[in-house]
């Protein structure tokens, strides 16, 4: 199924690394790789991100997206992305 996909990043940033079985009371466990890694081997929080296609699983807890997203983004080019928008659309401006 993911023969056809390109990976663009470094083998260690994003890969596949099994899947995961999710029981009748949503539960699931993530593989021991993944939790090393993420510095999760005691628990942890994760942030779900629904695509509507996919879900993607954010370690890190509430904020952690917001907290991505203002880390990709410096603040110069966030707000130069908020005027342009508020050109267009004021309400969404705010």
């Amino acid at each position: 199924m993911y023969d056809d996909r390109v990976d663009l990043q470094d083998d260690k940033a994003s890969r596949i690394i099994g899947s995961v079985k999710v029981s009748a009371r949503g539960q699931l466990s993530l593989p021991a790789e993944v939790r090393r890694r993420w510095g999760m081997e005691k628990g942890g929080s994760l942030e779900v991100v629904d695509f509507g296609e996919s879900v993607m699983l954010i370690p890190g807890g509430d904020g952690a997206t917001w907290r991505l997203i203002c880390e990709a983004i410096p603040p110069d080019e966030y707000k130069k992305i908020v005027d342009e928008i508020g050109r267009d659309d004021p309400d969404l401006a705010s």
